[in-house]
């Protein structure tokens, strides 16, 4: 079943404009953000707490030059400065290719929207089939954290407000990237 939902996640994702790459092993899950780092020629990066992950990402990243600002200590106007920000999902939806992400507070959220590119860490026991499996995961588990905010994203930002062109980036990141853990590891 796990599989199935990671497959279409995979290809709704990709419907809407966003990236979906599955990992193993930690040093997977480091070699693709190295990969989207260096491809874009980024220097500094933002992230959230990424739980187990978090430590071994920023101690990666420091070895590759990287610069790391870490939300604990931060406030929003030096997330602006950030070329990547790095979330933890709670939960992603496959029919829709959509990431649920909650934060306790406003500079968390920053991680998300306002770097150019928006790389996302989502464990495969996280995701649902449908809204509907959303909502009772979301009440099941995510409200009990007390967490205030929990933003649902569906693809890279992009409008076509202004007669019709579409424009990316508007509204949040040009690029979205999803890193489906298919395995625990620590």
């Amino acid at each position: 079943m796990v599989i199935k939902l990671i497959t279409l996640f995979q290809k709704e994702i990709e419907k809407i404009g966003g990236k979906a790459t599955k990992v193993n092993t930690l040093e997977e899950l480091l070699e693709v953000i190295d990969k989207i780092s260096l491809k874009n020629n980024s220097k500094i990066i933002a992230m959230t707490d990424l739980e187990i992950y978090g430590e071994s990402i920023e101690e990666y990243l420091t070895t590759k030059g990287l610069k790391i600002i870490k939300t604990e200590s931060t406030n929003i106007e030096i997330i602006k400065e950030a070329d990547i920000g790095i979330t933890l999902a709670d939960i992603g939806i496959s029919d829709s290719g959509t990431i649920g992400i909650s934060f306790e507070r406003n500079v968390e959220l920053a991680v998300s929207s306002l770097p150019y590119i928006h790389i996302v860490i989502l464990n495969s026991k996280n995701l649902v089939k449908n809204l509907f499996d959303a909502y009772e995961y979301i009440n099941d588990n995510i409200k009990k954290n007390n967490r205030r905010t929990i933003s649902l994203i569906s693809g890279p930002s992009k409008t076509a407000d202004v007669e019709q062109i579409l424009i990316k980036g508007v509204h949040g990141p040009n690029e979205l990237h999803v890193i489906i853990i298919e395995s625990e590891f620590e």
